[in-house]
Parts: C-alpha cells; structure tokens; sequence
C-alpha cells in the first residue's frame, strides 16, 4: 500500500443496504427501512448501514492494494497467511449519509512480522469505525480452538444448540451470486473477485464472516428474544481469515458457523470513553474437511447500554 494516507468515499443508500442484508439472510431491524421505528428507544431516526457491510468495503479497498506492489511481496516473503480485522465500533452510519475511508501508511514489524494499517470510518464527519488490519503469520484470535470432528459437524441440526453449554449451530453454502450481491450492496467491484471471462473465483474475505450476524439473530430468535423491545448492536469485531484457504473456497461449499455462548464483559468501547456493559461471542466457520476458514470475537451490548454514551460521542 501507498507510503501515503488513503481516503475513500461512498454513500449507502438504502438499496445497497438492502442488497447487503438480504445476500446474508440478516433481519436485523435496524437495516429495515419500513421496521426500524419499532424498535424500542431508537433514536438513529432511520435505517443505518451493517457493521459487516462496513468491514467488507474496507476489505474491499485493501483488498485492491495488499494483492500487487509492496504488499503482496511482504506477504508472500514472510507467509503472512492471515488477515486480521479488529474493529471498533464508535457510532454508525445512517443511511444516504456520506461514509469516509481513511487508511493511515502501512507499518511492517520485522520482530513480530506483521504488516499492519491503522484506518478510520467516518460518517457525516463524526467517527464510525475505529480500526487495524493486520497479516500475520499466526491467527491473531482463537489460537487453538476445540472444534468437533467433522462427522459430528455433519450430523448437527440447523440452527440449533449441539453442547449443554449452549453452543449454537448453523450452516451455509457458499454462493457466487449471494457474494457478487454482497459486494454490490458494500460498494465493492465484483471484478476483484469474479470474473467469468477469466475463470475467477475468490470468495471476499468478509463475505462468509457476515453470516455471523444471522447466526446470532437466529441464536437470539430460537432462545425467544424481542428484537423490538431488547436491541442489540455490534461493539466491537475481531476477525482472522485465513488468507490461503479463502482462496480455495469454490461455489456451494459448505461453511459449518459455531456460535459460543456469550462471556460478560465490561469494558472500555471507545464510547465517550465510558464503561460499557457487554457480551463477548466467539464464533468459528469451518469447511466442509473441518479446516478453518475464520475465527472471530464478536462484542455485542444492549441498545440503552450504549444510547447515550454514542449520542453524546456524535453530539
């Protein structure tokens, strides 16, 4: 990537948010133009743009540098196989409100090696997303996982808990059109990715991670939660990919998601600077061998927990 500051520009209207939400199956309220005033205690006064979304576009403009120059020759010297996304989520992004891009020059750590870029999302000049992406040579999160035996994958019942510790379940199959839809709706040319005149097919690093969110909403449906009344949103992503194996990942693979029950958490969001009370989820999407294509710490609070530290942070 350039030595110099990036920027990038987009707006989200709500038929690209739509395209987004309906290529992952996310029903999530707060994207839907006729549903969001149900919800209880919202004061964002219409639709805002999914957090996945957001990660996919940023995906999208690295995606475009970390393949030629520089980069990739880092990359390729030092086997940096993994793409680490740690997001923190500072505001959000409405609707028809202008979004902005800003990735800071690139630092490579020889000690650690790991090449790695500050960015910044910011909406209607207030900050958004507060940002790393990071390749390295180990997964940044989730290092050694207990996962089941793919037999065991392959006999789970969709969307359903598999562990007395409530462990929840649920599977995909990877799907170009759902994809290229994806990139669409995130402001992300398709051509990066697929391109039928030159057999190309790489699955977006983002794009199965955003099954995550219908995981959850599925979670949260099956245990009888009112998405009305008791709104959650994102906090926080932490999310590795592994580099080589997306390159693999062909139409109509199989993705097995884990969801794990929550862990509380308090913490400094970044919020006002003030405590926020959370839940932590770990999540994991596994291939059809059981190999795993990502791992991810998802952070997540109630709509009042955070309401007014968010409206004073974009007051």
């Amino acid at each position: 990537m350039s030595s110099k500051t990036q920027i990038r520009q987009i707006q989200f209207t709500q038929a690209l948010i739509d395209a987004a939400r309906y290529a992952t199956d996310d029903f999530n309220l707060f994207h839907d133009s006729d549903r969001w005033h149900r919800i209880y205690g919202n004061r964002f006064g219409g639709p805002i743009v999914l957090g996945f979304q957001l990660n996919q576009f940023v995906e999208g403009v690295f995606n475009q540098a970390r393949t030629k120059g520089e980069d990739l020759e880092r990359i390729r010297e030092h086997h940096l196989g993994f793409s680490n996304y740690i997001v923190n989520f500072i505001g959000a992004a409405k609707v028809d409100a202008p979004v902005e891009l800003v990735i800071k020059p690139g630092r490579f750590d020889a000690g650690t090696l790991s090449l790695s870029n500050r960015f910044l999302v910011k909406s209607d000049d207030k900050l958004v997303i507060r940002g790393v992406k990071r390749e390295t040579q180990i997964p940044l999160v989730l290092m050694d996982p207990e996962i089941p035996s793919v037999e065991k994958l392959n006999s789970f019942e969709d969307r359903s808990f598999i562990d007395e510790l409530g462990t929840f379940y649920k599977y995909k199959y990877m799907n170009i059109s759902n994809a290229k839809t994806f990139l669409l709706g995130s402001g992300v040319d398709q051509l990066d990715y697929f391109d039928e005149l030159t057999d190309t097919v790489i699955f977006p690093q983002i794009f199965p991670t955003a099954y995550l969110s219908c995981a959850l909403l599925e979670r949260y449906k099956k245990m009888g939660h009112d998405f009305e009344k008791a709104p959650m949103v994102y906090t926080s992503h932490q999310i590795c990919v592994d580099r080589v194996l997306s390159r693999q990942v062909k139409s109509n693979d199989k993705l097995h998601i884990l969801i794990s029950p929550p862990t509380p958490l308090v913490k400094n969001s970044g919020l006002g600077s003030l405590p926020i009370s959370q839940l932590l989820f770990e999540g994991l999407g596994l291939l059809a061998d059981g190999k795993i294509l990502f791992r991810a710490e998802i952070g997540l609070a109630t709509l009042e927990n955070i309401q007014q530290p968010m409206l004073a942070h974009n007051s």
